[in-house]
């Protein structure tokens, strides 16, 4: 149970997924709770802080699992007003139009903010970390593990991208094409992640 008498139930929703995946029903944070989930993630005493630096930094900026686990302390800059990650994004393969051949693709980053609490928890993590050293020491099977006894048998580490997405899409209320590009994944792959029906807009960020 999440503390402060807050009912998990409350803020996690189950979805329907417009893939053609194996797993049909996943379990995301209601587009409307986002807040709540950070305040309650802040307090958890279940949690590691390694695990709730994570769950954190992928939520605020809808990062795939790899991106996250992969990211090292140089990647990221932490300060009280502003705080940005630089993710690697998923590698793509480009064929020359010319030659037929695959070109080399270089590293492409992403920047996004991070939510208060993801800072906080960075921080703690990073303590004893070189400034070229993976942040995290967790791996992919750990954190299914942790999620999944945690928020449910539906909520995966993917859970936390397809919640940023629908809050962006129904919280915040942006459009897809503005999502795409602020995220820099194609159209169809944000199309996928439209779950849920939007309710109200909301500029603040993170308010």
């Amino acid at each position: 149970m999440l503390p402060l008498g807050m009912d998990i139930q409350n803020l996690l929703i189950d979805v329907q997924r417009g893939s053609k995946t194996q797993r049909k029903t996943i379990t995301i944070i209601d587009p409307e709770r986002l807040p709540e989930f950070f305040k309650a993630l802040d307090i958890d005493p279940d949690l590691s802080d390694e695990a709730k630096a994570f769950i954190a930094t992928a939520l605020s900026g809808g990062c795939r699992v790899s991106e996250v686990l992969s990211l090292r302390r140089a990647d990221y800059s932490l300060t009280k007003k502003e705080a940005l990650v630089k993710c690697l994004k998923k590698k793509t393969e480009k064929v020359s139009k010319k030659t037929g051949k695959v070109l080399k693709i270089n590293k492409v980053y992403r920047k996004f903010p991070l939510h208060s609490v993801a800072i906080k928890y960075l921080e703690i993590v990073q303590k004893d970390v070189r400034h070229f050293g993976k942040v995290f020491t967790l791996d992919r099977k750990q954190l299914w593990l942790i999620l999944s006894l945690k928020f449910g048998g539906h909520f995966c580490p993917h859970s936390l991208r397809h919640s940023h997405i629908s809050e962006r899409l129904h919280k915040r209320g942006e459009n897809i094409a503005k999502v795409a590009d602020v995220m820099q994944i194609d159209f169809d792959t944000v199309g996928s992640y439209n779950h849920t029906n939007p309710k109200k807009v909301n500029d603040g960020y993170w308010d």
